[in-house]
């Protein structure tokens, strides 16, 4: 498995059609903004995504980011955007995903992560915790989760 942050890619382009071609509509949305440079813009000057290749394919991706669509200011860093490929579910990708942002957090220093979420169940096993529930976000419900990474 191989992680590579989107400015790092040799070939840039080749994420971005990958991004377009998944089944999940967030990945067109990312395309565009990283076409038009506008991913900082939509998601904070420090906005890492990070994609994960296997035999140089990509398997997946997430991000680090100042702000997600849950409108809190406050808090910061968000995981936000974790995605694994159909042909990699089962493999525990998406924890591995999660502790690689984790990871990237901790050694920028911050000792808490936040996410939202429509789904409930998921990250509850990965040590987060329920802070509300809400209809604020881009869902009939959200749910927004804090971890303490110390």
């Amino acid at each position: 498995m191989n992680w590579t942050e989107y400015r790092d890619l040799p070939e840039p382009h080749q994420a971005i059609a990958y991004l377009r071609s998944i089944e999940w509509g967030a990945g067109k949305h990312l395309a565009m903004l990283l076409e038009k440079g506008a991913f900082a813009a939509e998601y904070g000057e420090s906005a890492a995504l990070y994609f994960v290749r296997q035999d140089g394919a990509f398997i997946g991706f997430g991000a680090l980011v100042e702000q997600d669509y849950l409108p809190r200011p406050a808090l910061k860093p968000w995981i936000a955007l974790v995605y694994v490929d159909p042909k990699a579910r089962g493999q525990r990708l998406s924890e591995k995903i999660v502790r690689y942002l984790e990871a990237q957090a901790t050694a920028q220093g911050f000792d808490k992560t936040y996410l939202v979420s429509q789904h409930m169940g998921l990250y509850e096993k990965y040590g987060y915790t329920l802070l509300e529930k809400t209809d604020e976000g881009i869902h009939e419900v959200d749910y927004l989760y804090s971890k303490s990474l110390t």
